[in-house]
């Protein structure tokens, strides 16, 4: 099956059987990784052993409800992306969604359309995380390992984008020319590296905005975001 959304996982959770069974066969049209829970321990359970990148949460769940759930993992993670499905929404729910940045409340009974809509915008705020901002409209992809330029992706050889993938990681950090050396050939070469790794970063720079690859002498290079 070719899945909408292939390497993004997602937990929901729902006391309502018979609801869950019929969103549950929906997701996994969409999504490799689908966890059905029943409550909101088992929830909890779920996402401790899995670390889903979405939880679909119902508000009115035994043992821990939707909000407190949803509060409970706001506390040391601020990347997964939730959202709450609720039958009716109060300034109050809506207050503590904004405290918790919930992507977004599904009114219940919702329709797929509305329902594809919020799993959509849900996806694109995980692919927004990934991207380190270069400035002059360049951004980094960390996690596809894709450059683009006002939208349109810059083509980079294995070697350019293997070094865009090691500065990026850590934006500001210096890496010594030891350190690039033993990330682009791992299995070593029998010559010197170091003109290689001139060459290259001469190279990757005409592609990037001026000062973005920076070296700083008698250390190694860094890479600077906007």
């Amino acid at each position: 099956m070719n899945y909408c959304y292939a390497n993004v996982s997602i937990l929901y959770a729902d006391d309502a059987t018979t609801a869950r069974s019929h969103y549950a066969g929906f997701l996994g049209h969409l999504f490799h990784d689908v966890y059905e829970a029943c409550d909101g321990e088992e929830a909890w359970r779920f996402y401790e052993k899995y670390r889903p990148d979405i939880v679909l949460l119902d508000v009115e769940m035994p043992k821990i409800n939707g909000l407190q759930l949803a509060e409970k993992i706001r506390q040391s993670d601020k990347q997964t992306r939730i959202i709450i499905a609720t039958a009716y929404v109060n300034e109050e729910r809506l207050l503590q969604a904004v405290e918790l940045g919930l992507t977004r409340f599904l009114l219940k009974p919702f329709g797929r359309k509305s329902f594809k809509e919020t799993l959509e915008k849900a996806v694109l705020e995980l692919d927004d995380r990934h991207f380190v901002d270069l400035g002059e409209s360049f951004q980094w992809n960390s996690s596809k390992h894709e450059l683009f330029c006002r939208g349109v992706q810059v083509k980079l050889t294995l070697r350019e984008k293997e070094l865009l993938t090691l500065l990026g990681s850590k934006p500001g950090r210096v890496f010594t020319s030891y350190t690039i050396e033993l990330y682009l050939w791992p299995l070593g070469l029998d010559d010197d590296t170091s003109p290689r790794i001139k060459a290259l970063i001469k190279r990757i720079r005409k592609k990037l905005p001026d000062g973005c690859i920076e070296n700083i002498y008698g250390e190694g290079y860094r890479i600077n975001i906007a």
